[in-house]
């Protein structure tokens, strides 16, 4: 019998390589297999090296967004957000809406307001100290010069686990072949078949690849990449438990994301609502949402391995702390247990989609933001439609906000691109006479 060979290869089961797999195989003649390790559980994390930032209970949604077309992908992804439930059983969605608060005339407010402009997002305005306001949202104190919008398009949280688990639970029902390894290498025969190498579960062989592995995309030795711009950042969360009787009188509670001018200088964080988590008990998670310094890079796997087991930032605490509990000011009790823990944030060079089929027979999907999570369906779909089609002519176009990126991956002969009139999106248009990217 001959050695299988699969049609598509997916490498990395995290939120979008699980995504992916499952438009990928939503084609009855495509074979398609997804490979990524399944969760540590407690006594196998402090020997992993590879993690997954769905590791989780809670992510913020929403439609509104600073790259417009971000916005396009995200409506459509929500829309869809029901659809996957339903198809896998797996509950996952939570449309409380999205709150963002900061000074009325600042760069971020302001911002929000011209964003939501380019693509007629209905936003409701309201001023922070205003009866509206108040009434809705009773818990929440803002200063006078605070304004206020709700984006309550589908706008809220997921669970990222949950995400992950419905993914993959359609993809196997549809066919796909779930492969729980690390995978530690590729290589491109003669005849461009690649063969994925995996530490525990031998050699898969596909015709093509898609290369879904975020912040650990150049950690291994996938020969079918040369090193790529990505950057990776630590990054710290906090978990506030509270108690039940807290969680009933925040029920109306969106997710958030604010800024606030201080004696220190500006502060932004995101807030999610209350949120049950494994070990049963409610946690309200925060973090920060803009700044980030060049010291928190973390350059090599063992920096990485190193900052996942660890605790996270204990100096970031003490002012995101007090930041929520000036906004949630009836929130803090002394006998309320904070909780730090670790996550992983990466950047590259390809500014928004995140998403580039480098030729016909190679693909790479690598989130450069958490936030990226409310559109990765529709963008994983498009992906899918270009990266498996047999059809040589096809210009399926991926979205670009930064016309100096889209230039430049055109440069590099990656991509045509075409610049719209206003020159707030460029549409990238994989060239497929590429076998490798230059």
């Amino acid at each position: 019998m001959a050695e299988s060979v699969y049609d598509l290869c997916v490498i990395g089961a995290g939120m979008f390589g699980s995504s992916a797999a499952r438009h990928a195989s939503a084609n009855p003649s495509i074979k398609v297999c997804l490979v990524g390790p399944a969760e540590p559980t407690a006594d196998e994390l402090p020997k992993r090296e590879i993690f997954g930032a769905h590791y989780d209970e809670g992510r913020i949604t929403r439609v509104l967004d600073e790259a417009p077309a971000c916005q396009v992908l995200s409506q459509h992804s929500i829309s869809r957000y029901r659809e996957l439930e339903k198809l896998s059983g797996i509950k996952f969605y939570e449309p409380v809406g999205c709150l963002f608060t900061g000074p009325k005339h600042g760069s971020f407010m302001q911002g929000c307001l011209s964003s939501g402009a380019v693509h007629k997002v209905p936003l409701v305005e309201m001023a922070g100290i205003g009866e509206t306001f108040k009434s809705r949202y009773p818990y929440l104190k803002l200063k006078s010069d605070e304004f206020v919008l709700l984006d309550d398009n589908g706008g809220g949280h997921i669970s990222p686990r949950n995400f992950v688990a419905a993914q993959k639970k359609v993809a196997r029902l549809q066919g796909c072949h779930i492969i729980e390894a690390v995978v530690c290498g590729t290589e491109t025969l003669s005849d461009g078949i690649h063969v994925v190498k995996t530490e525990t579960k031998g050699e898969i062989k596909a015709k093509r690849l898609l290369i879904a592995t975020g912040g650990f995309v150049n950690m291994k030795n996938l020969d079918v990449l040369k090193p790529l711009l990505v950057r990776c950042f630590k990054d710290t969360v906090v978990l506030l438990k509270i108690p039940e009787d807290e969680v009933q009188r925040l029920s109306s509670m969106p997710s958030m994301i604010s800024l606030r001018d201080t004696n220190e200088g500006q502060i932004g964080a995101y807030i999610l609502p209350p949120i049950k988590y494994p070990d049963g008990q409610y946690y309200l998670k925060f973090g920060r949402s803009h700044h980030r310094e060049d010291k928190d890079e973390l350059k090599t796997l063992e920096e990485i391995r190193e900052w996942y087991l660890s605790d996270g930032d204990k100096e970031m605490e003490e002012p995101y702390v007090k930041f929520v509990s000036e906004l949630i000011p009836d929130k803090f009790r002394e006998e309320f247990q904070l909780l730090s823990s670790s996550q992983l944030v990466h950047h590259g060079f390809l500014s928004v989609s995140r998403t580039a089929r480098i030729s016909t027979r190679l693909g790479l999907r690598t989130a450069f933001k958490i936030s990226s999570c409310e559109f990765n369906l529709d963008s994983n779909r498009i992906l899918i439609d270009s990266l498996i089609s047999e059809n040589s002519s096809l210009r399926t176009p991926l979205i670009c906000s930064l016309r100096g990126v889209a230039e430049r991956l055109a440069s590099m002969s990656l991509f045509d691109v075409e610049i719209n009139s206003a020159n707030t999106n460029c549409l990238l248009f994989p060239l497929h006479h590429l076998e490798k990217a230059q």
